[in-house]
């Protein structure tokens, strides 16, 4: 068993107005998956990106959107949302004024990221993830 106080664990800049926290990973003692927090200043967008494996997203504070598909969904605290691995997807702080917190599960240690075009999360191109493959054909 492993314990990780989050006070005890140094974020660092994931990407600009994006702060990430690393709770359990295999520098800390995870074998198969990868569990962290991410805090985006107002109006903060990731990239659009894919992950090599399944993740999960709960809002823990704020607002955000989730864009995947050409859908653009707002979530609020716990809503939470699964993408399947090589699905386009990006989160965006629905504020403009107050900060967006997440916590992110991957079930892999590789918790790599490829970014993609923003057409493939806006739904503005060819290259969208085929229907079988949409995040969002059950309802959050």
């Amino acid at each position: 068993m492993g314990i990780i106080y989050s006070d005890q664990v140094e974020g660092y800049e994931y990407d600009q107005g994006v702060r990430v926290k690393k709770l359990a990973v295999p520098e800390t003692g995870t074998q198969s998956i990868s569990v962290g927090v991410a805090t985006f200043d107002p109006g903060v967008a990731l990239p659009c990106h894919i992950h090599g494996c399944e993740e999960s997203i709960t809002i823990i504070e704020g607002e955000a959107f989730v864009e995947s598909g050409g859908k653009r969904i707002r979530l609020k605290p716990y809503d939470t949302s699964h993408m399947l691995a090589g699905v386009p997807h990006r989160f965006i702080n629905a504020s403009a004024t107050e900060k967006m917190s997440i916590l992110w599960v991957y079930a892999s240690t590789d918790m790599g990221r490829t970014i993609v075009a923003p057409e493939e999360c806006s739904g503005r191109s060819s290259l969208l993830s085929p229907p079988d493959r949409n995040p969002f054909k059950t309802a959050l």
